[in-house]
């Protein structure tokens, strides 16, 4: 990389003073991350790989490479890396930060495939092999270092992002397209493809990328190496033409002894056959109704305590299990006994559990049930008065987990305290605060124990799960038990592996004799289902820990994987949908202990995704304090917003999840009555015109339409606003309509959203539901970004918007017509709902009134090629400009030629085509430009914009 003027010499002063910053005591947590990540970013510039790159030669040779990595990723094919909070902070440190984004993005594309083990392992010694020109004499300065807790946490934080999906553009992901199949990923090549095997054997290196991935950041001279798999040799070409590391051979003449190293790669046109034989596109939109879901399930036992005749409870969840059915049933002996519990606070004993019977006995005889009824009720009374006089200061505080069996079957006395205390709520009395414990663990009592056999033998947990059971557990070996209780335990466990999230910790832990048996049993089936899940998170583009609970509670995400799997009816290894990623996903970022979580129905039309309320991750500190809630002894919960790709440009793709999550240039405004764990967000679609109209072709020599082209500098703020609220106007059109006839639907709870964009002064909003769609290569490779047709630049187009006359189309907070609003009980309320849909819909013809007139390039009926990027605009302003104007847009591939879009684009009705980082080029041959089958453009070619 001898384009690149480096300061070596500082670079290590500065490395040695981060190393003395982290190793002193007196330096705060906070100065030795900071450190640590600047020492992590600095050492990974130092790579000796670096030295021996050169610009690439081939898939991204179209751009400015070192002008793009140099920049802060504003804009163009790297603006979605850019959020990324390592490439965020490289982007601060000049050429330094540059070549470490260029190691970060390799280490990236290499390890992304890998296990966990595998790219740690990777960052490690990648880590090591740079650390090593500043060790000098000291040889075990890397091990020291990776000690360090600090800088350990940065490396696994980079192991993390690397199992992430990568956050470019779907035609710059090696991973996305018809180049790539992961089924197909470790598939062997054919020995007749690889020339390599005709040199003598001690100048060939078999390779495989699992086993070995760091050979690809060494030196590896007199051997050629011979991939053994298509995943391999997709990793070599991509740091061949890409990184310029390393050379491509195809023949004993090409090997130079000077490469850092050389390869024998298939030739490209077999290879890519080979692979997009046995690709198969994404089905189509499927039309599911857009189903109610809650949040959040009942806990197992609270549905029937709700609902059921309270016998019918005690039997269920007490005789079944305990020997307590011979009095259980006799409500005035549970009464009795608990007016004694109140006055000792201690659990009965067997005396008094026959004194109570026996008084019980006697007054069921003299007294009719109606006036027993009554005195029940004034003993529970009597019994808060006395445990107030005698225990309010020094309440009792049950640990379940700790009490006998026989204890915790006692705890049938509470019942019918429970009863009364929920009937007289409304009274306001002071009632001993362990009552609330009590009926959590009456109700939930997986929640408190986990691994007591009297809790894993209740009817309501061992019976049959309601879902499909795909997933269950390997057999226990009788041999390996050394506690005698692990068979016993194993066969009480529910099928369904419900509350098996957290079960597995106490069950495995709390083991007599320290029996590993059944931790030993379980685990292939654990650690399958976390191989499972780093494959599917490599679908995932996200910038931030994807599952915080498990970071905080230091856990392990295998007994979760396997009991959401079958909560969502799916198998293991299975490969997911995009919409049961999504739902999966979803499941896996909010389950607690607490409180099981309720299965997200399958997305409908409408259907954007969900949004979620997570815990904080470590990596998102920075950004709570910003949102903290007024109290600030509350935090709000991080907002997320979960979807599938499709509605704007950077989720275009064939497949996976984004997760967005607030920062600086993105916020979620979240506005309802009843907040739950998770909503469904939705949008209402709109109908595109059909196009007619085409942009003028260029001829040799012709005229430039295109204004002068300027970096912009202005940053571009996207706001999501999600309620379902009439007062805010735009849920009006979907969730909060107030028509009857509309064919728009969507679950109780749901939330609309509405889109907002902020850049170059203007604000362009959207209620609807944004229709993108990525383009297709075409074979017309010589008119490949050039620009055939007259075209504007987005600038010019969000320049032409006019001026907001107030900053939203919303209703102003505290006007009339918002009071109106919200007092759904008034007459007027619905010529409210009319005025307020009125106002909305007139406000945002006026500001996109210049943009329709005849002539514009986005007039209806027409088609328009947009150019966008760095110098041209933001491609997701545009897509909301187009929306807001109800146009479908075609995000064009860059190996498509504009004609070949444009008959796409009328074939689908897409009127607005987007060109991302476009060259302008004239001259281009007539031949390749007009392929057969454009001729029924007719004479509309020939029109000009006024």
């Amino acid at each position: 990389m001898a384009t690149i003027s480096l300061d070596v010499a500082g670079i290590l002063r500065e490395i040695v003073h981060l190393i003395a910053e982290i190793t002193n005591e007196r330096t705060a947590d906070k100065e030795k991350a900071k450190a640590a990540h600047l020492l992590v970013y600095r050492a990974l510039s130092l790579h000796p790989a670096l030295d021996q790159m050169r610009p690439p030669t081939g898939m991204l040779a179209d751009i400015d490479w070192f002008t793009e990595l140099r920049s802060t990723f504003a804009s163009g094919i790297f603006r979605k890396l850019g959020q990324n909070e390592h490439f965020k902070r490289m982007s601060l440190l000049g050429d330094t930060g540059m070549r470490a984004r260029i190691m970060l993005l390799l280490l990236w594309i290499i390890g992304h495939r890998l296990s966990e083990d595998s790219v740690s392992k990777l960052l490690s010694t990648t880590f090591g092999d740079a650390i090593k020109i500043i060790g000098g004499a000291n040889e075990n300065l890397e091990a020291e270092l990776v000690q360090m807790d600090s800088v350990n946490r940065v490396l696994v934080s980079l192991q993390k992002m690397i199992k992430r999906k990568l956050p470019l553009p779907p035609d710059r992901d090696p991973f996305q397209g018809r180049d790539y199949n992961r089924e197909d990923e470790d598939k062997s090549l054919p020995r007749s493809e690889l020339w390599a095997y005709e040199l003598p054997q001690e100048s060939q290196y078999e390779y495989d990328i699992r086993r070995n991935p760091i050979l690809l950041l060494r030196p590896l001279p007199n051997k050629v190496i011979i991939p053994q798999t298509k995943l391999t040799i997709l990793i070599i070409q991509w740091a061949a033409c890409n990184f310029g590391l390393g050379k491509k051979v195809y023949s004993l003449d090409d090997v130079d002894p000077e490469a850092f190293w050389n390869a024998d790669p298939p030739s490209p046109k077999d290879f890519l056959a080979d692979w997009s034989d046995s690709y198969s596109p994404p089905p189509g939109d499927e039309e599911f109704a857009f189903e109610v879901f809650n949040g959040v399930a009942d806990a197992p036992y609270e549905t029937m305590w709700m609902d059921a005749p309270i016998e019918d409870w005690v039997h269920c969840r007490f005789c079944t299990v305990y020997p307590v059915h011979g009095w259980a049933h006799c409500s005035f002996a549970r009464v009795l006994l608990f007016n004694a519990f109140s006055s000792s606070q201690r659990l009965p004993t067997s005396s008094q559990i026959l004194d109570a019977v026996h008084v019980a006995d006697r007054l069921s005889r003299r007294l009719p049930p109606d006036i027993l009824g009554y005195i029940e009720q004034f003993v529970i009374a009597r019994s808060f008065l006395v445990w107030q006089e005698c225990y309010a200061i020094a309440a009792w505080k049950p640990v379940f987990a700790d009490l006998s069996i026989e204890e915790r079957g006692m705890l049938i006395i509470f019942v019918g305290a429970l009863k009364w205390d929920e009937a007289q709520s409304w009274l306001g009395i002071d009632n001993p605060p362990f009552l609330i414990d009590v009926r959590a663990f009456l109700v939930n009592p997986l929640q408190f124990c986990q691994g007591a056999p009297d809790i894993l033998s209740l009817p309501l947990l061992t019976s049959e799960s309601p879902w499909n059971v795909f997933n269950v557990l390997p057999e226990l070996n009788p041999n390996d038990c050394s506690c005698g209780e692990c068979h016993i335990i194993q066969s009480q466990l529910p099928t369904s592996l419900e509350s098996f999230r957290y079960q597995y910790f106490a069950l495995t832990s709390s083991r007599p004799h320290g029996c590993t048996a059944l931790a030993r049993a379980w685990e292939p089936s654990l650690t399958s289902a976390e191989n499972w899940l780093d494959d599917l998170v490599a679908r995932v583009e996200l910038n931030f820990a994807l599952f915080p609970w498990a970071e905080d509670l230091g856990r392990r995400m295998g007994p979760a994987i396997l009991e959401n799997a079958n909560r969502l009816g799916v198998r293991v290894g299975t490969d997911l949908s995009d919409e049961q990623l999504l739902r999966f996903v979803v499941m896996l970022s909010v389950a607690t202990d607490a409180v099981p979580p309720a299965i997200p129905k399958a997305p409908g039309p409408f259907a954007l995704g969900y949004v979620a309320s997570i815990p904080w991750a470590a990596d998102r500190e920075e950004y709570r304090s910003d949102l903290a809630w007024e109290d600030e002894s509350v935090t709000a919960p991080d907002r997320v917003l979960f979807v599938n790709g499709g509605w704007l440009y950077d989720t275009v793709g064939l497949s996976g999840v984004s997760v967005l999550h607030e920062r600086e240039n993105l916020k979620i405004v979240y506005q309802t009555l009843l907040p739950a764990k998770f909503s469904a967000v939705c949008m209402p679609n709109f109908r595109a015109d059909f196009v007619s109209l085409f942009p003028h072709r260029h001829t040799e020599g012709s005229r430039s339409l295109l204004s002068s082209e300027s970096p912009l500098e202005e940053d571009m703020s996207v706001t999501f606003v999600l309620s379902n609220l009439q007062t805010d106007g735009f849920p009006l059109f979907s969730v909060a309509s107030p028509f009857t006839d509309t064919k728009f639907s969507a679950p109780r709870g749901a939330l609309a959203a509405l889109i907002r964009v902020e850049v170059l002064g203007r604000v362009i909003e959207t209620f609807w539901r944004p229709d993108v769609r990525q383009g297709l290569p075409c074979e017309h490779k010589s008119a490949w970004g050039c620009s055939s047709r007259c075209s504007p630049t987005a600038i010019e187009l969000i320049q032409s918007v006019l001026a907001p006359v107030r900053c939203t189309t919303l209703p102003q907070p505290g006007s009339s017509l918002a009071r109106e609003l919200a007092f759904t009980g008034s007459n007027d309320i619905a010529l409210g709902r009319q005025q307020v849909i009125r106002e909305v819909m007139e406000e945002q013809a006026r500001r996109l009134a210049p943009l329709l007139k005849n002539g514009s390039p986005l007039e209806r009926t027409r088609a328009s090629i947009v150019r966008c990027g760095g110098n041209t605009g933001p491609v997701d302003a545009m897509v909301v400009l187009a929306t807001a104007l109800r146009k479908r847009v075609y995000v064009l591939d860059r190996r498509e030629c504009w004609e070949c879009a444009l008959a796409r684009m009328q074939e689908q009705d897409r009127s607005v085509g987007l060109a991302v980082d476009t060259a302008f080029r004239y001259g281009v041959a007539r031949k390749a430009l007009f392929p057969v089958g454009l001729s029924s453009f007719g004479s509309v070619h020939d029109e000009l914009w006024t």
